[in-house]
């Protein structure tokens, strides 16, 4: 094979990242590859055509549009079950595409409702390059005073649950003081200003500049941090865990997959435990799989990795193995096998 044409969402942002690293994967093995927006109105050349994004059924409906000439593959994940009819015209399509899930929490969806998926490959970052900013990371030091950093990077839906990052913040500050948080997202489900006010929240700053930073700048928070922390009750994959980990740095987050996929418990991380477990209906697409937590084992968590200096360098020394697993070119590169 010598062409891959990669269509992916560039509105989400972690399907453009995914779709950008996967093609300089291609690109190393000698694949001729061109990445295109969902909006892209021109034409879509060659045979062979792979698909980022989410297994929703207007994914399937989109990819129609190229069949039968072209031969896809659809690398996607999903929050849940997705909702579609017993029989429906999305999943006839579904059967002639190879499916590939990002994790098997994904597989396990899309199988519960009768779609078959062809494989699982687990998403990948560069581990072997720490391309972070220097001259910012000198600013967060010096803004954090050396206190040890705690790390959130998401966006803000209902389901990210920033709010529990937020109220944890505030219990471990009491523990410990001199503790610092970033949380890099946006504006969106949670009023992040308002909560700030309203918790008083001390040594607590929000970025504001989701999805609008290079990918060294946004590195840079995972060198300044020591915990890195990923709230959310549901998620496909969950790629800030392997992006923490490209720099050692350990993650909490609740005991579900697809996290307990990617963490290994008192490991490479901590995993808290689900307190009770509902289905979301989200736009009449997916019913997602939210899996609660208690805050209290949120912040529970955060204090007993920085109050445990000898626990945390267990751990850094355990992922800097673990991540070889989740180097990008050993993971995107087995996309090619399913053309």
């Amino acid at each position: 094979m010598r062409e891959v044409s990669i269509v992916a969402p560039f509105k989400v942002v972690s399907h453009h990242l995914v779709a950008r690293r996967i093609a300089a994967v291609f690109e190393e093995q000698g694949v001729k590859t061109e990445v295109y927006d969902l909006d892209w109105t021109g034409e879509v050349p060659g045979r062979n055509l792979l698909y980022v994004g989410a297994f929703i059924p207007e994914t399937f409906s989109y990819c129609a549009r190229f069949m039968p000439e072209k031969n896809i593959v659809v690398y996607g994940a999903i929050e849940g079950f997705p909702i579609m009819d017993s029989i429906s015209v999305e999943k006839e399509i579904a059967q002639d595409m190879n499916l590939i899930a990002v994790s098997k929490f994904s597989q396990m969806c899309m199988e519960t409702v009768g779609i078959p998926i062809n494989g699982v490959i687990y998403h990948g970052v560069p581990m072997d390059e720490e391309q972070y900013n220097t001259h910012f990371l000198q600013y967060i030091r010096k803004f954090n005073r050396g206190g040890p950093t705690v790390l959130c990077n998401s966006a803000n839906y209902v389901r990210k649950a920033l709010a529990n990052f937020m109220l944890a913040s505030k219990f471990v500050n009491r523990a410990i003081a001199e503790t610092f948080f970033i949380l890099h997202s946006a504006e969106g489900a949670v009023n992040i200003p308002m909560m700030i006010e309203d918790l008083q929240l001390k040594n607590f700053w929000w970025t504001n500049s989701y999805g609008t930073l290079t990918v060294p700048r946004v590195n840079t928070f995972y060198k300044a941090c020591k915990v890195n922390v990923l709230p959310s009750y549901c998620e496909g994959f969950g790629l800030p865990i392997i992006e923490a980990m490209a720099f050692n740095r350990p993650t909490v987050a609740v005991d579900a997959q697809p996290y307990n996929e990617i963490i290994e418990n008192g490991k490479t991380g901590i995993l808290i435990p689900v307190t009770n477990t509902r289905n979301d209906n989200w736009q009449n697409r997916i019913y997602m799989i939210h899996h609660h937590y208690s805050i209290d084992a949120l912040a529970n968590a955060i204090i007993a990795l920085l109050s445990q200096p000898d626990v945390l360098n267990r751990m850094e020394k355990a992922i800097s193995e673990e991540k070889k697993r989740f180097d990008f070119r050993k993971t995107y590169v087995e996309l090619l096998k399913y053309w």
